[in-house]
């Protein structure tokens, strides 16, 4: 009889096991593809997204998004939350007359962005996460407070048009890396300090690229 308790106890307490042991295991979840590329005129027709919020419940459907001052009791948009890479699709970014001064690390991983428009805020440089940036087709950082562009600009390969007028503090270039961008057909030089001689260098260097600088 003790024999018998002891197998049934036995039983008892290896049974769970046993089916745990049976039950498959769940798969991981596929990691999302990332779409491909749209074109120009078939990114202008997606939706642009204003509210961070809504973007990141909606990530995988967000194309565009511009952040802008939801009004004068907040101030202006000062930052880009560091969660900003789980928009993954994101192909369009605006965040423009605002008081940003840098990006997060994160925004570097946005692989997709094809147009950034950053004009009229606080940079002093261009942040290192742009030029992770390498479908970037259009970079807007006029009317800053750029005083320098890095040489890591030439990694910016499909780059078609930039604009860095209206800053007053931007006294050179790093022509010849620029010079490499064969795809650029439009950069705008003016109101800057960039002498005239590194212009007509940069046009000489891109013949199918309008410079445009001051005479």
């Amino acid at each position: 009889m003790l024999r018998y308790s002891f197998l049934f106890i036995f039983w008892c307490c290896a049974l769970p096991a046993f089916l745990l042991a049976q039950t498959p295991k769940p798969a991981k979840p596929p990691k999302m593809p990332t779409d491909t590329l749209l074109s120009e005129a078939d990114l202008a027709r997606e939706p642009l997204y204003y509210n961070i919020g809504q973007a990141y419940k909606q990530w995988e459907k967000v194309h565009r998004l511009q952040l802008k001052t939801s009004g004068s009791l907040y101030g202006k948009v000062d930052e880009v939350h560091y969660r900003i890479d789980s928009l993954i699709n994101l192909q369009y970014f605006q965040c423009s007359n605002e008081a940003l001064e840098t990006l997060p690390a994160s925004f570097g991983a946005l692989r997709n962005m094809q147009q950034l428009y950053l004009s009229g805020n606080k940079f002093a440089v261009l942040p290192d996460t742009v030029y992770q940036l390498t479908n970037l087709k259009r970079l807007d950082v006029a009317n800053n407070q750029i005083i320098a562009i890095s040489e890591k600009i030439v990694k910016l390969k499909q780059l078609e048009m930039l604009y860095l007028h209206s800053n007053k503090t931007l006294k050179s270039l790093p022509v010849e890396q620029i010079g490499k961008l064969q795809n650029l057909r439009f950069v705008n030089l003016k109101g800057t300090q960039i002498p005239r001689e590194q212009a007509q260098r940069l046009q000489k260097l891109l013949p199918n690229c309008k410079v445009e600088f001051d005479y």
